[in-house]
């Protein structure tokens, strides 16, 4: 089917959204109460409403003032994943609330795979218009609606979705709609259910009831978050984002709810984030343990032992992203029949990155096992196991090409900050076994470390430059440049690293943001990375600079949307988001800045974690 383009005023920005969720799905919420986006019953199920990508064709579930002008503010729920968005008319005033049950029941987060709308007009009177339009398995076949006493039900095969709604609803063949009269304390309740073919009274749901619990269950949580610096709301926010991303059955941790929403407008660099990352995962191991959820690690951990589950003898068949079932391969295809944001071509679904090679991906893993186990009280044999396994794995195979953090679809090469993150894998693999009293190990590791970093020195540096390049032999700088002072390879004060700093924000640095590399043109509307941006201000802080370093956080702070939310990439001056959205490497990154930046204000070292040197000469005791 040839993809057809859509105006675009069709499409909302990015920045417009917001997102609830229940650690299963997550739903996009547009400023004026459109769901755009959302997948049951699971992040990487097909979607039932895909508005976001295709205005006509992909589906929504909208709730709103009927004609006129209005105004309208969503927020959240201080220190909650519930929506609430106030509308000002020239006839009064109406109050939406947006959740997804969420809460334990029996230590576990129950599945009810519920959307719950509640509309109370708090002054005069309003009239509100539902629709109803999901578009089941991304659109590609037919949704069929049928009438039920109590609203309507949606079907695609065999799954289905019911709607049920407390003011009657017209049903067609494109959805159902209601148009809602209300009254100064009047209310509206809609309840949208996945795979459920009996549509029952709304007070069945108990719509009130589920929303105390939601509530409760994201306010206890966020009461256990220690982080008590100065940027406490937005690592707060940022940390609830994260909790959303954990896939409850599993502990897989996805990188974004979202597919396809492109990083240029209008280009073809559109990939589908609703998968699992281990390097991602790590990191946001690494950013819950910093704000005092430790219990992810564990959670994540075991995640992690069952998907080496026999392959701890061959690494090198070790996928470096999965499903959240912990399915390995998630094969890329193209959806042609719908539109990509602003016509965006292709939309696709499965990244094929799955496949590809990546050094990297073990360093991050072992550096955050590093981070966060105590080496003598908490690290099993299990675990142990694992970062042997690694170790012995980078020692064999470290000189190898591959395809590194940005997953370019070219030829691998021999990427700087893989080599880097390969030496990170054998000095924190060292370290653990000098903790341990296994200096046989560490001897043999340190050999492997010492050598790589030889490796790096002499030819990841382009000697003209004078400053580490994106790869051997090559001449260009990137981004990930900035996190090799940061993993302790080498001091920022070290002339090579000042220049490389130097170098990258000179050729990269706009609006106080990081440009990933010079990839195309600078005049098209390219985002500038923001972890890579939070990386500069790390650096900054190392240099002594921290004034600067909080001027240019504070900065990237002010780019977040209404809510607090951040695409992979902000359009650097207009602030436009581009990226899947809401990303989590952005979020984990702001976590790990925003403590990084507050202990240096301190005076503490922020990488106290690395502060014992390994001695050149490891000695049985």
């Amino acid at each position: 089917m040839q993809t057809q383009n859509r105006n675009q005023s069709d499409f909302k920005p990015v920045r417009d959204y917001g997102a609830i969720g229940d650690c299963r799905s997550i739903a996009l919420i547009s400023k004026g109460g459109s769901v755009d986006w959302c997948c049951f019953p699971k992040f990487d199920a097909p979607s039932v409403f895909a508005a976001i990508l295709d205005p006509q064709r992909g589906g929504h579930f909208s709730l709103g003032p009927i004609n006129g002008r209005f105004e309208s503010e969503q927020t959240y729920i201080e220190n909650t994943n519930v929506l609430k968005e106030a509308f000002l008319t020239s006839t009064g005033e109406a109050e939406i609330t947006d959740f997804m049950p969420c809460f334990l029941v029996e230590d576990e987060i129950q599945a009810f795979h519920e959307i719950h709308r509640i509309v109370e007009c708090k002054k005069g009177e309003v009239s509100m218009c539902m629709e109803f339009s999901p578009r089941m398995n991304y659109a590609r076949e037919f949704t069929s609606f049928e009438e039920s006493r109590n609203g309507c039900i949606a079907r695609l095969n065999r799954e289905c979705l019911s709607l049920s709604s407390s003011h009657p609803v017209d049903v067609g063949d494109s959805g159902a709609r209601s148009n809602m009269h209300l009254k100064a304390g009047e209310k509206a309740l809609l309840v949208m259910r996945y795979y459920d073919d009996i549509v029952r009274d709304v007070s069945h749901y108990d719509s009130y009831g589920k929303l105390d619990r939601t509530i409760g269950f994201w306010k206890e949580w966020c009461s256990r978050i220690t982080y008590t610096g100065e940027w406490r709301p937005a690592v707060i926010r940022s940390a609830l984002l994260l909790r959303m991303l954990v896939y409850g059955p599993t502990g897989t941790i996805i990188a974004a709810p979202t597919t396809s929403l492109p990083e240029i407008e209008g280009g073809h660099k559109n990939w589908d984030y609703r998968f699992s990352w281990l390097r991602d995962s790590a990191m946001t191991v690494w950013a819950m343990y910093l704000v005092g959820h430790h219990s992810e690690k564990r959670r994540y951990m075991r995640w992690v032992r069952r998907r080496l589950r026999g392959q701890v003898r061959d690494l090198g068949r070790l996928k470096v992203l999965h499903g959240v079932e912990g399915d390995s391969t998630v094969r890329e295809m193209t959806l042609d029949h719908l539109s990509g944001y602003r016509n965006s071509h292709p939309v696709r679904i499965g990244n094929a990155a799955y496949d590809q090679f990546q050094l990297d991906t073990y360093g991050s893993l072992v550096d955050a096992i590093h981070f966060t186990y105590d080496i003598k009280r908490d690290l099993t044999d299990d675990i142990w196991r694992i970062v042997q396994s690694m170790a012995d794995f980078i020692s064999e195979n470290w000189s190898r090409e591959d395809y590194s953090i940005w997953e370019l679809r070219g030829k691998p090469l021999h990427y700087t900050y893989s080599k880097v993150m390969c030496w990170v894998a054998m000095d924190r693999a060292v370290r653990m076994a000098m903790r341990l009293g296994d200096n046989q190990r560490a001897r043999k590791w340190k050999k492997h470390r010492d050598e790589i970093r030889r490796e790096i020195l002499e030819k990841c540096i382009n000697k003209e430059l004078n400053s580490f390049v994106q790869s051997e032999g090559s001449d260009r700088v990137d981004g990930s440049l900035l996190a090799i002072p940061l993993v302790g390879f080498i001091s920022v004060k070290d002339p090579v690293m000042s220049n490389t700093i130097s170098l990258v924000r000179e050729r990269l640095e706009k609006d106080k943001m990081i440009f990933r590399f010079l990839d195309i043109p600078r005049e098209a509307d390219e985002g500038a990375f923001m972890m890579c941006s939070f990386w500069l201000v790390q650096c900054l802080a190392l240099m002594g600079e921290i004034d600067k370093a909080v001027e240019y956080f504070e900065h990237l702070l002010s780019t977040t949307n209404h809510v607090g939310l951040m695409s992979e990439q902000v359009i650097p001056e207009k602030h436009e988001f581009v990226g899947n959205f809401p990303q989590g490497l952005s979020h984990i990154s702001l976590i790990i800045t925003a403590d990084f930046l507050s202990k240096a204000i301190n005076g503490k070292n922020p990488e106290e974690h690395l502060a014992d040197s390994v001695p050149d000469d490891i000695r049985d005791e």
